[in-house]
Protein backbone atom coordinates (compact mmCIF):
# COMPACT_ATOMS: atom_id res chain seq x y z
CA UNK A 1 0.00 0.00 0.00
CA UNK A 2 1.36 3.27 -0.89
CA UNK A 3 1.52 6.31 2.06
CA UNK A 4 -0.86 8.48 -0.14
CA UNK A 5 -3.43 5.47 0.25
CA UNK A 6 -3.02 5.01 3.17
CA UNK A 7 -3.27 8.29 4.01
CA UNK A 8 -6.89 8.48 2.01
CA UNK A 9 -7.97 5.41 4.04
CA UNK A 10 -7.57 7.16 7.18
CA UNK A 11 -8.97 10.12 6.56
CA UNK A 12 -11.86 8.12 5.43
CA UNK A 13 -12.12 6.48 8.77
CA UNK A 14 -11.58 9.99 10.77
CA UNK A 15 -14.89 11.60 8.39
CA UNK A 16 -16.41 8.04 8.85
CA UNK A 17 -15.94 8.21 12.84
CA UNK A 18 -17.29 11.96 12.92
CA UNK A 19 -20.65 11.43 11.14
CA UNK A 20 -21.17 8.46 13.32
CA UNK A 21 -20.75 10.62 16.61
CA UNK A 22 -23.36 12.93 15.05
CA UNK A 23 -26.06 10.35 14.32
CA UNK A 24 -25.75 9.21 18.08
CA UNK A 25 -25.97 12.20 19.27
CA UNK A 26 -29.59 12.89 17.23
CA UNK A 27 -30.71 9.53 18.02
CA UNK A 28 -30.06 10.44 22.61
CA UNK A 29 -33.03 12.88 21.87
CA UNK A 30 -35.22 9.74 20.96
CA UNK A 31 -34.74 8.16 24.43
CA UNK A 32 -37.46 7.64 28.07
CA UNK A 33 -35.64 9.99 29.81
CA UNK A 34 -35.93 12.72 27.64
CA UNK A 35 -39.76 11.89 27.77
CA UNK A 36 -39.78 11.27 31.93
CA UNK A 37 -42.34 13.52 33.52
CA UNK A 38 -45.57 15.54 32.91
CA UNK A 39 -46.47 17.08 29.65
CA UNK A 40 -49.15 19.51 28.97
CA UNK A 41 -50.80 20.83 25.87
CA UNK A 42 -49.51 24.01 24.76
CA UNK A 43 -52.07 27.05 25.07
CA UNK A 44 -51.76 27.72 21.12
CA UNK A 45 -53.19 24.20 20.47
CA UNK A 46 -56.48 21.82 21.00
CA UNK A 47 -55.98 18.56 20.25
CA UNK A 48 -58.92 16.47 18.87
CA UNK A 49 -57.42 12.90 19.23
CA UNK A 50 -54.25 13.53 21.41
CA UNK A 51 -54.86 14.17 24.86
CA UNK A 52 -54.50 17.21 27.19
CA UNK A 53 -52.07 15.86 29.48
CA UNK A 54 -49.74 13.19 29.22
CA UNK A 55 -46.88 11.40 31.48
CA UNK A 56 -43.90 9.20 30.74
CA UNK A 57 -42.35 7.43 33.53
CA UNK A 58 -39.00 5.22 33.55
CA UNK A 59 -40.59 1.95 33.98
CA UNK A 60 -42.57 2.06 30.82
CA UNK A 61 -45.85 2.80 32.01
CA UNK A 62 -48.23 6.12 31.85
CA UNK A 63 -50.64 8.04 31.64
CA UNK A 64 -52.46 9.77 29.12
CA UNK A 65 -55.66 12.14 30.75
CA UNK A 66 -55.66 9.61 34.11
CA UNK A 67 -56.00 7.19 31.90
CA UNK A 68 -52.59 4.45 32.23
CA UNK A 69 -50.85 3.02 29.45
CA UNK A 70 -47.51 1.34 28.84
CA UNK A 71 -44.81 2.38 25.84
CA UNK A 72 -42.16 1.67 23.59
CA UNK A 73 -39.73 3.62 21.78
CA UNK A 74 -38.39 2.70 18.35
CA UNK A 75 -36.83 5.39 16.71
CA UNK A 76 -39.10 8.99 16.28
CA UNK A 77 -42.49 6.59 17.33
CA UNK A 78 -43.80 5.58 20.77
CA UNK A 79 -45.53 2.71 20.90
CA UNK A 80 -48.76 2.98 22.99
CA UNK A 81 -50.21 -0.06 25.02
CA UNK A 82 -53.83 0.48 26.86
CA UNK A 83 -57.26 -0.58 27.20
CA UNK A 84 -58.36 1.62 24.41
CA UNK A 85 -56.22 0.19 21.97
CA UNK A 86 -52.98 0.36 20.85
CA UNK A 87 -51.52 3.86 19.22
CA UNK A 88 -48.57 4.83 17.47
CA UNK A 89 -47.03 8.40 18.36
CA UNK A 90 -43.83 9.91 16.41
CA UNK A 91 -42.46 12.28 18.65
CA UNK A 92 -39.47 14.86 18.84
CA UNK A 93 -37.83 16.29 21.85
CA UNK A 94 -36.23 20.06 22.45
CA UNK A 95 -35.46 21.78 25.62
CA UNK A 96 -39.31 21.73 27.02
CA UNK A 97 -40.71 21.04 24.41
CA UNK A 98 -42.72 17.72 23.21
CA UNK A 99 -44.06 17.12 19.64
CA UNK A 100 -46.29 14.47 19.50
CA UNK A 101 -47.83 13.64 16.00
CA UNK A 102 -50.75 11.05 15.51
CA UNK A 103 -52.52 10.30 11.85
CA UNK A 104 -52.76 14.11 10.55
CA UNK A 105 -52.45 15.90 13.89
CA UNK A 106 -49.22 17.62 15.47
CA UNK A 107 -49.66 18.95 19.04
CA UNK A 108 -46.80 20.39 20.93
CA UNK A 109 -46.85 19.73 24.72
CA UNK A 110 -45.22 21.71 27.40
CA UNK A 111 -43.34 20.25 30.25
CA UNK A 112 -44.54 20.77 33.59
CA UNK A 113 -42.52 21.29 36.55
Amino acid sequence: MTKKSTVLIVLFLFVFLFFVGCDKGNTAEKTSENLNGTWIVSSDYFPEQLPYTVSFYKSGMGTKDGVSFSYEISGSNIYIYSGDGNETWSFSVSDNELTIGILSETVVYEKRE
